[in-house]
């Protein structure tokens, strides 16, 4: 199973199945053997390809190596074009993010701090890249329950950072 959990890979297999859009996210360290044949399968099985984007998460754990931060950005891209043959890469309009540097950001007080941890977490691109996803492929109408869902995910770690803080 893909994650150890026979279980939760069902439920997330039959949401995917029932969903408009599907954001496949995976580490920094893009695609390993088995999270690669559920990426096919998902596309293969579920005939979804048109309405998956992929993420890739943990941006912020990439060694740099005095690049910026686009020049590992284009490496990556580089080697999922690689990964995600016979499919395009561009099709998936790939993002990068870090989902760690968005939730410090949530509850950070310095305001130059959170400022900072904001746009270094690059929300602000998987939001546009969203958008530009939904206009191309015409799905606007069709996407108010996944992002229905993706808001009360939004809101629930929300409220976890703030049981945290308190």
């Amino acid at each position: 199973t893909l994650s150890g959990l026979e279980e939760h890979d069902q439920k997330a297999f039959e949401a995917a199945a029932e969903s408009d859009l599907l954001l496949y996210v995976v580490s920094n360290e893009l695609f390993n053997a088995s999270n690669i044949q559920n990426f096919f399968e998902t596309l293969d099985i579920l005939k979804k390809s048109k309405q998956t984007m992929l993420v890739v998460n943990q941006i912020d754990r990439v060694n740099l190596m005095d690049r910026t931060i686009d020049e590992a950005i284009g490496i990556m891209k580089e080697e999922l074009e690689i990964r995600v043959k016979p499919y395009m890469l561009d099709d998936f309009m790939p993002v990068f993010i870090s989902a760690r540097d968005y939730i410090d950001s949530l509850r950070e007080d310095d305001e130059e701090i959170k400022t900072e941890l904001f746009e270094s977490s690059r929300m602000q691109t998987l939001k546009d890249s969203l958008n530009e996803f939904c206009e191309r492929r015409g799905i606007n109408g069709r996407l108010a329950r996944p992002l229905q869902s993706l808001l009360s995910l939004v809101d629930s770690i929300r409220q976890g950072t703030s049981e945290e803080n308190n």
